[in-house]
């Protein structure tokens, strides 16, 4: 299953004498993987029986998805195919909504819920960014703090799957608003997948995502400290060359001792260029982002409530 790519291109309206609103809206939608079938494509939409009619800045919060679903093959781009997918909304009475039985598992709404995640993690700042130091103005070691993650998952069931997009997606961080929160805030910690069928029908896939969200983003944040720092004019007895960084090329590596020329019992503050920081100069914080970014939009799941 590729990619898919959609926007609207118009709608037409039709109202009878008893005053019932029908809109049908046909959107573009181009495919990134060109073995995707017509049903595929309709079904990338994300629209189920919950979805009310809107196009550009026109709503109309009372006419809801009937069920109709069309999609039509236009042309061959190569690399990719394009269909327009019409889709009908109306206002018609129907029965009431604990009375309509959704046959096809791909129009069951997508279920969403979340709770919060109990963990812990160092204390290194405090609410304010400030660094969390001692009395002689070195960081405490192994404070734990309480972390406790929102945690959103997402139920929903799909015509087809790729295994090697969830494996893409494993702790990767969105790179998209999502729930009204920003790039790199959540992270993907499970996906779960099966087979399964409708009596003789399918095979329809169950998928449940479930995403963690770190305030402070999911980026790393450590103290630059070592027991070594970076010489540039060669001087150091018995210094040690810096070899595999291109961009050191002359720099050396010294150790850092004490007054008495003894090496350190534990690793120096440094001051993000590789020199070991004063004593009364502000801790300086190594960032860096160890999660791939990907647009959870991509996945075909809701990215609002």
């Amino acid at each position: 299953m590729g990619t898919f790519d959609s926007h609207p291109l118009y709608a037409n309206f039709q109202q009878d004498a008893e005053g019932n609103r029908t809109y049908k809206v046909t959107h573009q939608v181009l495919t990134s993987d060109k073995l995707d079938g017509p049903r595929s494509v309709a079904l990338s939409m994300g629209i189920d029986y919950t979805t009310s009619y809107s196009f550009g800045n026109e709503v109309d919060a009372g006419a809801y998805f009937t069920g109709g679903l069309s999609s039509l093959f236009v042309e061959d781009q190569g690399a990719r195919k394009k269909y327009r997918v019409e889709v009908e909304y109306s206002t018609k009475a129907k029965k009431r909504c604990d009375e309509v039985q959704i046959d096809d598992p791909l129009l069951i709404p997508p279920d969403i819920s979340g709770d919060f995640a109990q963990f812990q993690k160092p204390f290194i700042k405090d609410k304010d960014g400030r660094p969390y130091l001692n009395s002689s103005r070195q960081p405490f070691v192994d404070v734990p703090k309480d972390d406790s993650r929102p945690t959103l998952k997402i139920k929903k069931n799909f015509a087809s799957i790729s295994l090697a997009q969830f494996v893409e997606y494993a702790d990767a961080v969105n790179s998209d608003t999502f729930f009204g929160l920003p790039e790199r805030i959540w992270k993907m910690q499970r996906i779960a997948w099966s087979r399964a069928f409708l009596g003789s029908c399918g095979p329809y896939y169950p998928v449940e995502l479930e995403m963690h969200a770190n305030w402070e983003t999911w980026d790393f944040s450590e103290v630059d400290r070592g027991f070594y720092e970076l010489v540039t004019d060669g001087s150091g007895s018995g210094s040690i060359s810096v070899s595999g960084v291109s961009d050191c090329s002359g720099d050396k590596r010294v150790l850092i001792t004490d007054a008495r020329g003894h090496p350190l019992n534990e690793a120096s503050p440094l001051d993000g260029a590789g020199k070991a920081l004063g004593p009364c100069a502000e801790l300086v914080y190594i960032e860096a982002r160890g999660y791939r970014e990907l647009p959870y939009a991509a996945l075909g799941i809701p990215t609002s409530l």
